[in-house]
């Protein structure tokens, strides 16, 4: 199977992120669309088009960054326990970005388009002067291009 473009890989991300029980609206851009309490932008990094050495059936490799928005209003401690609910680990919360990205149990395009997915760890993690809670959860998508 050809590898799919960045934009395909996006929304397939997109729509995943969907799936999560918190009311957390996903977007492929941040406009004047996005609504909070929880909102997560996925932006495209610069591609890696090289052969990954430790993953032998990848020949692409798209980067993503999740940035991910929780409104304060509800209170900056309610807050903070819903971006750590998405921050945690795979199998720690049912809330987990990285539980339900790297899943490879769901039909989905993700998992037609991908020999995987990985979930690195956040890489910024703070308040902004609008009253949300920012975090920026980098991805890698790894994809077979034969």
């Amino acid at each position: 199977m050809t590898a799919p473009d960045i934009g395909t890989m996006r929304d397939a991300i997109q729509a995943r992120l969907a799936t999560l029980p918190a009311p957390l609206r996903a977007y492929d851009v941040f406009d004047e669309n996005v609504t909070l309490p929880q909102a997560v932008v996925v932006y495209p990094k610069s591609p890696a088009r090289e052969f990954w050495l430790g993953h032998p059936s990848c020949s692409i490799v798209y980067n993503f960054t999740l940035e991910i928005y929780v409104d304060c209003q509800a209170g900056s401690v309610r807050a903070q326990n819903t971006m750590d609910a998405f921050l945690s680990p795979t199998g720690t919360n049912t809330n987990s970005i990285e539980g339900c990205l790297e899943s490879r149990t769901t039909a989905d395009d993700l998992t037609t388009y991908t020999t995987s997915v990985k979930v690195d760890p956040f890489t910024s993690y703070g308040f902004r002067a609008e009253g949300v809670l920012v975090a920026a959860v980098p991805v890698e998508v790894f994809c077979d291009n034969s």
